[in-house]
């Protein structure tokens, strides 16, 4: 009876068989890869899907051409050394938008965006609520939100009004950084308003720390206020003092050194008297 001769299955001419169709599969795959590879580099860089030029909008104080030298210097090189970055549908708008909030600190919102063949970066720069000035002294504006954005020259008189202090709050302040948040700007705007309808202009405001808030000026007297206490009844109190004639005939702000409003109902001031001066306590109203 003749048997039949089978082929061991890991036979020597099986492996080989097996090995060479796995090196023809792989050799296929990587030529296809590198044909694949040299179809991005040169479909990414086509002409008609590139982009050529960059515009600005909504600049005011900062230099356009600097924004797009900077903009476009993000847009040299490629991704992973193929796909071109200057490419109208792989082009780096998250990366160029961030790059540009920390490259320019005055820029408060950025939007990049494409058109025909051009990038758009529109923009809206900050507006200064003040300068805060360090010991120094150097001195920065900052806008509502308190951030401090570029370098200010240190003001007189009735531009902006200057901050100091801080840093024992804040920690080392500078471009970049936080000094006072949004609501407690608004509420010393409040009472800088509420002092400049008597014709008391605030030229300058000292934060020893949130409890102990100084505002001054040359022609009246410093306001203490507390930015952690009952900011509503502080107000009250400096209006009462301002417009409650029973007060203003008990003392004169122009001849008083301070008004201390961190106590409640209680005002706590400082009269001048030559030049020695006196401390007295009232209740306001």
């Amino acid at each position: 009876m003749n048997q039949v001769r089978k082929t061991p299955l890991h036979s020597p001419r099986v492996v080989k068989k097996i090995r060479k169709r796995r090196m023809i599969i792989l050799g296929i795959l990587f030529v296809l890869f590198c044909l694949f590879c040299v179809f991005l580099y040169f479909a990414t860089r086509l002409s008609s899907v590139s982009i050529k030029a960059v515009q600005v909008f909504g600049a005011e104080t900062l230099k356009e051409e600097e924004i797009s030298a900077f903009a476009d210097k993000k847009l040299f090189g490629s991704y992973f050394f193929l796909i071109n970055k200057r490419n109208i549908f792989t082009y780096p708008k998250n990366q160029i938008e961030q790059a540009l909030l920390v490259e320019f600190p005055r820029i408060k919102e950025v939007k990049v965006s494409e058109e025909a063949k051009t990038l758009k970066v529109e923009l809206v720069e900050r507006d200064p609520a003040g300068v805060w000035c360090s010991k120094e002294p150097k001195c920065f504006f900052f806008d509502m939100e308190g951030f401090l954005y570029g370098d200010s020259p240190e003001f007189s008189g009735s531009v902006y009004s200057v901050y100091r202090g801080g840093e024992n709050e804040f920690g080392d302040l500078g471009v970049g950084k936080k000094f006072l948040d949004t609501e407690r700007l608004g509420i010393l705007d409040e009472f800088k308003k509420i002092l400049e309808g008597s014709s008391l202009y605030i030229s300058e405001i000292i934060v020893t720390d949130l409890r102990e808030v100084n505002l001054t000026s040359v022609k009246s007297p410093k306001i203490i206020i507390d930015l952690t206490g009952n900011l509503e009844e502080q107000k009250m109190a400096l209006v009462s003092i301002l417009e409650d004639e029973a007060l203003k005939d008990k003392f004169d702000l122009k001849n008083t050194s301070y008004v201390d409003l961190r106590f409640g109902k209680k005002v706590f001031f400082k009269e001048k008297v030559g030049v020695q001066e006196e401390a007295k306590e009232e209740e306001s109203q």
